[in-house]
């Protein structure tokens, strides 16, 4: 823009010394020289423009790859988790079908698990988090008394809870994906239309000209960031806790759903 300036000067300064000397004027061959001058620099100002949009797509390619990846794996992990949940329910439907004396050996089994279970994780609450035993205590009463034997427990869930959270997670994939999927084609568009000639017979807006990219940016910023904020995107609350995770975490957990008292099992004979 500063050299378009000073050729502009300079062509003002010219055409005014050869009106007052009155025996200098601009000859074509410098009229065409600036002319080409200034061509050069709206062509390179131009291409700039198209290689910064070359770039926005290279990184989108990129991203691109890295979320298939990324779903790949969700993908894997998704398919082992539902391989452990049909296992589980095979499980539990052939222990039903034991004879009664089992299923009333088990019951007795659980019964006495289930104090030494809530004495265990109370005595870890109240030493570690030290706020709302007594509201964490009935909680966990009301838990227990509701549970049966009958259910098998992974990583701390029941079943039921683990199809929900599979549920809330295939929702949150779906949503992201329809949502990079538009960003995607949004800069693809932008692409395309930052690679088509400029007329030689209008006067060049740079103003209009680069507003749909801009607009277009913008929609695709919007596509791949705010929908990041909205309910669907919100992680499940974690249903489970991994060993070394720190005492707060458990802690939450604990006041959470309960279910995180089921990791001290090991710590009951009975149980």
């Amino acid at each position: 823009m500063m050299k378009t300036l000073l050729l502009f000067v300079g062509l003002l300064l010219t055409w005014e010394s050869g009106q007052v000397l009155g025996d200098q004027t601009v000859s074509d061959n410098e009229l065409q020289e600036m002319s080409d001058q200034g061509s050069k620099y709206v062509n390179k100002e131009i291409q700039n423009a198209v290689n910064g949009v070359k770039q926005i797509k290279t990184l989108i390619e990129k991203t691109n790859e890295e979320r298939k990846t990324l779903l790949s794996n969700l993908e894997e992990a998704k398919k082992k988790k539902e391989d452990a949940l049909n296992e589980t329910r095979e499980s539990e439907t052939k222990l039903k079908e034991f004879p009664g004396v089992c299923n009333e050996t088990m019951m007795a089994l659980w019964e006495e698990c289930k104090p030494c279970l809530k004495q265990t994780c109370m005595k870890f609450y109240a030493r570690v988090c030290r706020s709302g035993s007594g509201l964490v205590g009935r909680q966990l009463e009301e838990f227990l008394n509701q549970s049966s034997p009958f259910y098998f427990w992974m990583n701390g869930d029941r079943i039921d809870s683990l199809l929900e959270n599979d549920r809330q997670q295939t929702h949150m994939l779906d949503v992201m994906q329809d949502h990079f999927s538009r960003a995607s084609s949004i800069m693809d568009e932008l692409f395309q239309d930052s690679l088509m000639p400029f007329s030689p017979y209008e006067p060049l807006n740079f103003h209009a000209m680069f507003q749909p990219f801009l607009e277009m940016i913008h929609e695709a910023q919007q596509a791949m960031d705010v929908h990041f904020h909205s309910p669907a995107f919100q992680l499940p609350p974690t249903e489970f806790i991994r060993e070394g995770d720190d005492d707060r975490t458990v802690c939450r957990e604990i006041r959470h759903n309960s279910t995180g008292c089921l990791r001290m099992k090991d710590q009951c004979d009975k149980c």
